[in-house]
């Protein structure tokens, strides 16, 4: 095993991240999500900073739908955000933050 989680994207028809609003980014964003399968319960949301690296996480309960991030105190740039589950993610987002 190398140490690397490795998952498996979930179809479009399966799970559907959202652009987050408003983007660019001034204080805080809405991201959201359509589950379209039951069997998905809890997900990790993750923030990418330019250089790849971990700018945020919390644990999301999918069913929820979506989410509010407070970024009054990230430092201005463009990030990328994922939902990531046990064995899924979805596909890549990204955000612009003033």
């Amino acid at each position: 095993l190398d140490g690397v989680l490795h998952t498996q994207p979930l179809g479009k028809e399966t799970f559907i991240l959202h652009q987050n609003a408003p983007n660019p980014v001034e204080g805080q964003t809405v991201i959201s999500w359509n589950p379209n399968a039951s069997a998905i319960n809890e997900a990790t949301l993750v923030v990418y900073n330019a250089l790849g690296q971990v700018a945020h996480k919390t644990l999301v309960d999918v069913n929820d739908l979506s989410c509010v991030l407070n970024t009054q105190h990230w430092p201005a740039g463009v990030y990328t955000y994922q939902l990531i589950g046990a064995t899924w993610h979805s596909k890549t987002m990204q955000m612009m933050i003033h």
